[in-house]
């Protein structure tokens, strides 16, 4: 079982609640158990804000441990801002956790073993910049913004809006989430179906609200 997965069966162990909760259900629980309560409740964001973000010289465990401390950090903040306790807050929270850890142990394993990115020759002329010839997979600043304003309008447009973000990216049934399934208990959207007309309605909403970011991400 993956660290995120254990993690997941600790805490809703331990909590003992019936999951999917409400803004009031995590408002009302101590504020040591918020952040716990929050990994429950938008597990499936926050895994899927790990394997699309992570990167192979970041360790999984080390990816569970600070996404927690993200979690912690954003309980006050979705305290104050109940339009905050959603999937799409979550996701960005972690995503941008994720990415900023990949970035801060890209650096340090690089002064651990004094990588050099200039090549000399014999008459110590720069002869080639090795990062150069290294594809860089992290995204512009402007690609992550467009990210986050992506989710902001999902968000907006609500749970069946949600439901079908879901479906595109990750293949998820637009029907409600059987009883039997495993991932009963930690899909937020379980409840939630979108027929073939709504599909289709929601589907165009979501082409025409997200046209300008279109550039970005083809």
């Amino acid at each position: 079982m993956s660290e995120f997965a254990t993690t997941y069966t600790l805490f809703y162990n331990y909590l003992t609640l019936e999951f999917p909760i409400t803004f009031d259900t995590w408002i009302s629980l101590e504020e040591s158990d918020r952040a716990a309560a929050l990994y429950v409740n938008f597990y499936k964001e926050i895994s899927l804000a790990w394997y699309k973000n992570r990167f192979s010289y970041v360790e999984e465990e080390e990816g569970v441990s600070t996404v927690l401390q993200y979690l912690i950090k954003n309980s006050e903040i979705i305290a104050n801002d109940p339009r905050k306790f959603s999937g799409a807050y979550v996701y960005r929270v972690c995503a941008n956790c994720i990415y900023c850890l990949r970035n801060v142990k890209r650096n340090a394993d690089a002064e651990k073993y004094n990588l050099y990115s200039e090549v000399r020759d014999d008459y110590n002329d720069t002869c080639v910049n090795l990062y150069d010839l290294v594809p860089y997979e992290d995204d512009p600043i402007e690609v992550a913004q467009a990210k986050e304003a992506v989710w902001d309008i999902i968000s907006k447009m609500g749970p069946k809006a949600e439901k079908v973000a879901n479906h595109l990216i990750t293949g998820d049934s637009l029907r409600r989430t059987s009883k039997r399934s495993s991932e009963y208990a930690k899909d937020r959207l379980r409840d939630v179906q979108v027929d073939s007309k709504e599909y289709t309605t929601i589907l165009a909403a979501l082409k025409e609200q997200l046209m300008p970011y279109v550039e970005l991400f083809v």
